[in-house]
């Protein structure tokens, strides 16, 4: 069925060649439309993607070394100020310490709470001036007298 191109007269030879130029035309533009397709440039996204990460982690592994370096330095100072710390903390509650016992102890006879009856500073002694006390005291004082 198929004949040798030899055998071929000069208008099927012409005819062939119409038809592959025909077939390549045809296949561009197919390979046009998928270079235009979405999925197509994803590919091309994600391979200019990777390329730049391949690039980031050879600089990174690069760096690695150096920031070892300066994380022992970093670590090594942070320790020596944590230590340094530590002991002017207890210096501070040893000077504490010293500073309560010269300092005498107050007596037990001073209260720290007031108690109902005794009379506040800067307060008058009778309940009497009725524009300067409040409403709750008026009022309680009132029924007392009933």
């Amino acid at each position: 069925m198929t004949q040798s191109t030899s055998r071929l007269t000069p208008v099927q030879l012409h005819q062939r060649l119409i038809h592959a130029e025909s077939e390549i035309v045809r296949l561009n533009k197919e390979l046009e439309r998928y270079k235009n397709d979405y999925h197509y440039n994803m590919i091309d996204e994600l391979l200019a993607e990777n390329k730049e990460l391949l690039d980031e982690c050879s600089r990174l592994k690069e760096q690695a070394p150096m920031n070892e370096n300066q994380s022992q330095k970093t670590s090594s100072q942070t320790e020596s100020m944590e230590s340094t710390a530590i002991v002017e903390k207890k210096q501070d509650e040893q000077k504490d310490e010293q500073k309560d016992e010269q300092q005498p102890s107050q007596s037990h006879d001073e209260s720290v709470f007031f108690s109902s009856k005794a009379s506040l500073p800067n307060q008058p002694d009778s309940l009497e001036d009725n524009s300067q006390t409040s409403w709750f005291t008026r009022s309680i004082k009132a029924r007392s007298k009933k």
